[in-house]
């Protein structure tokens, strides 16, 4: 309509996915993706980055880099799950952070 694209996804993807034994099989995109925001000093922004992702994905996880601001708590507040670094590590420190947390929560 008008040249508006609105997609709201749905628990499984229109596009199979393969398994290990090369089987098509359809992905549950919600219950096994979770998305995740490595941040620094992002409080201003960072819970309505939150909350648009979580429309899409309900499960957001938040790496705050070391933030001397309110970026945790924002987050946090926003519904994400927040690990929060006490100084900055860097953005690939802080992915691997959050891919690790995700996995170790089931997620793939």
């Amino acid at each position: 309509q008008n040249g508006e694209f609105n997609a709201r996804p749905s628990s499984f993807s229109l596009f199979p996915s393969v398994n290990h034994s090369g089987l098509a099989v359809l992905m549950n995109w919600l219950a096994t993706c979770a998305v995740i925001i490595p941040c620094l000093n992002e409080a201003r922004t960072i819970g309505a980055l939150v909350q648009s992702v979580r429309a899409q994905l309900p499960t957001v996880i938040v790496v705050d880099d070391g933030s001397s601001d309110a970026t945790s708590q924002t987050a946090k507040a926003a519904g994400a799950v927040v690990v929060q670094n006490e100084s900055p590590r860097g953005k690939g420190a802080a992915l691997q952070q959050g891919w690790t947390l995700a996995r170790t929560r089931g997620f793939e």
